[in-house]
């Protein structure tokens, strides 16, 4: 019984040391997200939202209370799926997808617009301990200027 209790103790503690260390690479991660002009999020293994920087949520249009550290990956694409126009026969789905494949060999990149005319670069990297990062990037100014 004592053995089981030391186990028992040991794996709490290391979880313990686990998210400590977590959120100190958050804490660093934090100054340099927000100092993007881009909508920048991570993810764990278990497509749990890490980080995010404010320019995300004013690109989705979301208030500071609907991102949570801890968020499930479904939850947040619930909030911001009819946001965006996918262009032909792509979708939200494709991202999903993509974000629970085993191994993200590739990235995921997709333009999307938005009402208003709008447009959004969405791209996604695995990241080398399993999670993901997502970035999202107005680009409405580039391709206005490109269609001229």
């Amino acid at each position: 019984m004592i053995l089981q209790t030391e186990v028992t103790d040991f794996i709490r503690r290391e979880r313990e040391a686990r998210g400590r260390r977590l959120d100190d690479q958050a804490a660093v991660l934090r100054p340099t997200l927000e100092h993007l002009k881009i909508g920048v999020c991570l993810f764990d293994v278990r497509l749990h939202l890490l980080v995010w920087n404010e320019r995300l949520a004013e690109f989705l249009t979301l208030p500071r209370n609907r991102l949570w550290r801890g968020m499930h990956f479904d939850a947040l694409l619930e909030q911001v799926r009819g946001q965006f126009i996918f262009p032909g026969g792509h979708s939200a789905r494709q991202l999903s997808d993509w974000v629970r494949r085993a191994r993200r060999l590739e990235t995921f990149q997709i333009e999307v617009t938005r009402d208003g005319g709008q447009v959004y670069e969405i791209f996604a990297q695995e990241l080398p301990d399993g999670g993901f990062v997502v970035s999202l990037e107005d680009i409405t100014e580039v391709r206005s200027t490109l269609a001229e």
